[in-house]
C-alpha cells in the first residue's frame, strides 16, 4: 500500500513538473514573440530592411509602416524608391506588400524572404551608365554589425498588376497591367509576365500573352515574348532578343511577325 502511494505521489510530482515546464515555456514563447513583434514593427527594423532592399535593388527607397502577421510574415503599405545614378532601375514602387521571412537564413548571414506578394507595382527601367555612378558613403559601422546578416535574398515575387516602363532606341515603351512574377538568381532576376498591354511607338497596342526575361548587369535577355492583337485582331509577334546594357550596347533579335 505504501509503495502504491509513493508511485502515485511521484506521478503527481511528474505531472506538476511537466505543467510548470509547459507554463514557463509558454510564457517564454509569448515574451519572445512579443519582443520580436515589437522589433519588427519598430523604426529600427523598418530602416534596416529599407537599407538592405535598396542595396540589393540598387535604389534609394524606404518601406512604409510594417505590421507583423502569423508565421513570420509581415505587411507593408508601400515601398517607394528612385534608382541610383547610373543604374538600370529608374524607380521601383510597390504597394500592398506581404513578405514571408525565413529566420533560418540568419544562420547563413542572409536576410531571406521566401515569398513576396505585391498588390500593385510600378517599375521604370533606363539605360545604365557607369560614368554616372556615385560611390556609396561608408559610415562607421556599429559594433554589432558583424553579427548581423549582410546579404539579401528573395525567393518568389508575385504581382498581379504591374506597370513596366522601358527605353528603346531613344523612345519610351511600356507594359500596363501585367501579371508579373520574379525569382532571384544570384544577384540577378528572372521575370515571367503575361496578360499585359504593350504600348510601343509605331505599333498598335498589343496584348502580352507571355514574356520571359532574364536581366543581369551586362544585358537584358528576352528569352521569349508572344504578343497578339487586341479585339480579335489576328496580328501576332514572337520575339527573342538580347540587349546589351554596358560596354556592349548591341541588340540581337529574332522576330516572327504575322499580319503586323
Amino acid at each position: 500500500m505504501t509503495a502504491f502511494w509513493k508511485r502515485l505521489s511521484l506521478r503527481k510530482l511528474g505531472l506538476v513538473v511537466t505543467a510548470i515546464s509547459l507554463g514557463l515555456g509558454f510564457v517564454a514563447w509569448q515574451w519572445g514573440y512579443g519582443a520580436l513583434l515589437s522589433w519588427v514593427e519598430g523604426e529600427g527594423f523598418r530602416a534596416m530592411l529599407s537599407h538592405q532592399v535598396s542595396r540589393a535593388m540598387k535604389v534609394e527607397g524606404s518601406f512604409g509602416r510594417i505590421e507583423m502577421r502569423r508565421k513570420f510574415s509581415a505587411d507593408a503599405a508601400a515601398f517607394e524608391s528612385v534608382g541610383r545614378a547610373g543604374e538600370a532601375i529608374g524607380s521601383l514602387d510597390a504597394y500592398g506588400i506581404r513578405g514571408v521571412f525565413n529566420p533560418w537564413g540568419i544562420l547563413r548571414s542572409t536576410w531571406q524572404l521566401d515569398r513576396v506578394d505585391i498588390q500593385r507595382g510600378k517599375f521604370a527601367l533606363r539605360l545604365p551608365n557607369d560614368a554616372f555612378k556615385v560611390p556609396l558613403p561608408r559610415g562607421k559601422r556599429p559594433w554589432y554589425a558583424n553579427l548581423m546578416p549582410h546579404r539579401f535574398y528573395c525567393g518568389w515575387i508575385e504581382c498581379p498588376r504591374a506597370d513596366v516602363v522601358f527605353p528603346f532606341q531613344g523612345k519610351e515603351g511600356r507594359v500596363d497591367e501585367m501579371y508579373l512574377t520574379a525569382t532571384m538568381v544570384g544577384q540577378d532576376f528572372r521575370y515571367h509576365g503575361w496578360n499585359g498591354t504593350l504600348k510601343f511607338p509605331l505599333l498598335p497596342y498589343l496584348n502580352v500573352d507571355e514574356l520571359r526575361v532574364f536581366v543581369t548587369r551586362e544585358m537584358a535577355d528576352i528569352e521569349y515574348a508572344l504578343l497578339s492583337g487586341l479585339e480579335n485582331d489576328p496580328a501576332y509577334a514572337e520575339i527573342s532578343a538580347r540587349v546589351g546594357m554596358r560596354e556592349d550596347k548591341s541588340i540581337r533579335a529574332k522576330v516572327n511577325l504575322n499580319e503586323m
